[in-house]
């Protein structure tokens, strides 16, 4: 389960909504890290995670690597893709 916490609601003026019906879609305008992999293992399996991929001397590191597969990065975050997932939520 993840949590969305409404932090500000906006009113755009009428000439700044967009025109692909989308603006009654929440947006998301900014955010931090990437979400953790499904199935990460919750909160301990995801520090695991971290702890494995910040560390090229960690015993499980490649397999973790392998596992979350090679262009996983925790620190990215992606505006564009959160709004992709949040336009197909009804």
């Amino acid at each position: 389960m993840h949590q969305i916490t409404i932090e500000k609601i906006e009113h755009l003026p009428d000439e700044n909504l967009p025109e692909d019906n989308l603006w009654m879609t929440p947006r998301c305008l900014a955010g931090e890290r990437a979400c953790p992999p499904e199935d990460a293992g919750g909160i301990g399996g995801y520090t695991l995670l971290l702890e494995a991929l910040q560390n090229p001397e960690h015993p499980e590191h490649m397999q973790m690597r392998q596992w979350a597969g090679a262009s996983y990065d925790p620190e990215l975050f992606s505006v564009q893709q959160a709004n992709s997932a949040l336009a197909i939520l009804d």
